[in-house]
């Protein structure tokens, strides 16, 4: 059986690796299952995922397994008539329960949820930390920095004595940094995480904006992949000023990854979706 991905990144034409949700929702499945590919034009298969691609036109001429991959709710700003296109699927899987939650009622048709989880081929060795943290690090879209980032958070670092890497599509230039010293790095994908890992711990503060309860923790799992912890409280950031409290925190959370956060687990829940498609259509 061929399974193909069609990504919002391919969709749109963007670079390769340069949208997380078509990285983590699609590469990093591709790369660990065996008949799975990234779609090409022309290219036959059994099974198309979209992941975030209401391509109408494609979901109407396919013949095959159709199913739908959520991870943001773009119908909120009216991009797309959502109820339409997923009755013209399959299956539909979500990144949170948030969105399959909001979803349920308005489709009959079969809603999944299946989390970011990371393939840890792309992480290497995690930081070890020996010295008491100097340089905290926040990573993601420009935008959601001006939001999350505010006055509050920097008084916050300052009075700590720590410092701010913010690695992102702009940069991070508030009319009033608090005495916070703000190293902007360009995010590219080649070297985002080893970025990332030059701080002692992330940050990850909640934003305000109406669609952020159906955001996934894929910014905190890469986090703790990179051997990052990740302080959301001021409790957390007094804690992991010392470097035994943040190796104990990664040594726990590697072994959750393991756990309950490897792709592996996400592609056995894609393959359980298509053998319950395949016989329903048998008994239809």
């Amino acid at each position: 059986m061929q399974i193909d991905f069609l990504t919002f990144e391919h969709f749109h034409g963007r670079p390769d690796g340069s949208t997380g949700s078509s990285l983590i929702r699609a590469k990093w499945l591709a790369d660990k299952w065996d008949e799975a590919e990234m779609w090409k034009v022309g290219q036959k298969s059994d099974v198309l995922i979209l992941q975030k691609v209401y391509w109408e036109q494609m979901i109407d001429d396919y013949k095959g397994i159709k199913i739908l991959d959520l991870c943001d709710p773009d119908w909120l700003n009216a991009d797309v008539d959502i109820v339409d296109v997923m009755s013209k699927v399959d299956w539909i899987t979500t990144s949170t329960e948030g969105l399959a939650k909001y979803l349920e009622p308005m489709t009959k048709t079969p809603i999944t949820v299946i989390p970011d989880r990371l393939n840890m081929d792309y992480f290497g060795e995690p930081r070890e930390h020996s010295e008491r943290a100097r340089n905290v690090v926040w990573f993601g879209y420009y935008h959601n920095a001006k939001q999350v980032l505010n006055s509050t958070i920097l008084q916050s670092l300052k009075m700590r004595g720590l410092g701010l890497t913010v690695v992102s599509n702009d940069k991070f230039e508030p009319q009033n940094d608090m005495g916070v010293e703000i190293t902007n790095i360009n995010y590219t994908p080649e070297n985002a995480y080893m970025d990332i890992k030059g701080s002692d711990f992330a940050i990850n503060p909640p934003s305000m904006s109406k669609g952020f309860r159906f955001k996934s923790n894929n910014k905190t799992l890469i986090s703790w992949a990179l051997g990052l912890p990740v302080a959301n409280t001021a409790d957390e950031m007094d804690k992991f000023l010392k470097p035994e409290f943040r190796n104990q925190e990664i040594e726990i959370r590697l072994k959750e990854i393991k756990k309950d956060w490897v792709v592996e687990k996400s592609i056995k829940q894609y393959k359980d979706i298509i053998k319950c498609i395949q016989n329903n259509k048998k008994v239809k």
